[in-house]
């Protein structure tokens, strides 16, 4: 069985607006448990499969950080080459922000080993959207997502055209030239280890990798 094949019998996602595959990580959550995450919790903070509410199929992960006194945050590693597209998409869910400033937000990226340089990111905050390309951080929405809907997020970085483009919910809000792409080497959801942000979040089907042309 050909890779492509191999992923269209896994179970097809759309990536963007092309309806395109990737070949490296693919998570819906539909186990008993959470495989291949390392998980990070602080105090009052909680990471938990939840079996009833996910986009694909049942299950989602609840991410839930109601104060700023620690963060929660789930990250693995990934798979890179310099050079192709690379595709990072999740689905999430607000159930509340706890709060009404930019500083309640979860996010999703891909970074570099030790965070130095996050490589793109999806920030969602209780005022508007952000996005990351390479460390240049820029608003894209004005307004916050809506609380209790499942929204796509999907980021595409071209290494070899060194360009990185951001879509939400099939809409294109973001398109940038980079000219020094940093290769990311694994993939983040939640907030961080240390008491910033704040929120209670679903997220589902994580997928990260090359585009199979």
């Amino acid at each position: 069985m050909s890779k492509r094949n191999l992923f269209e019998y896994r179970r097809p996602v759309t990536l963007g607006p092309t309806g395109l595959l990737i070949d490296d990580i693919i998570t819906g959550f539909e186990g008993a448990a959470i495989t291949g995450w390392t998980s990070v919790v602080g105090q009052y903070t909680t990471i938990t499969l939840i079996k009833t509410d996910g986009y694909f199929g049942a299950h989602c992960v609840q991410i839930d950080v109601p104060t700023f006194v620690a963060g929660a945050q789930m990250y693995r590693a990934t798979t890179n080459t310099n050079t192709g597209k690379y595709h990072m998409l999740a689905y999430v869910k607000v159930i509340t922000y706890y709060g009404t400033t930019e500083n309640d937000w979860q996010t999703l990226s891909a970074a570099d080993f030790n965070s130095t340089v996050t490589s793109f990111a999806f920030r969602i905050s209780a005022t508007d959207v952000k996005v990351i390309h390479h460390n240049t951080i820029v608003q894209v929405l004005t307004t916050p997502l809506e609380v209790g809907v499942w929204h796509k997020l999907d980021a595409e970085c071209d290494f070899d055209a060194k360009r990185t483009r951001f879509w939400i919910d099939d809409v294109l809000v973001g398109d940038y030239t980079d000219t020094t792409l940093v290769i990311p080497s694994w993939l983040h959801i939640g907030t961080v280890s240390s008491s910033v942000g704040r929120g209670k979040f679903y997220w589902d089907t994580i997928l990260y990798g090359t585009i199979i042309e």
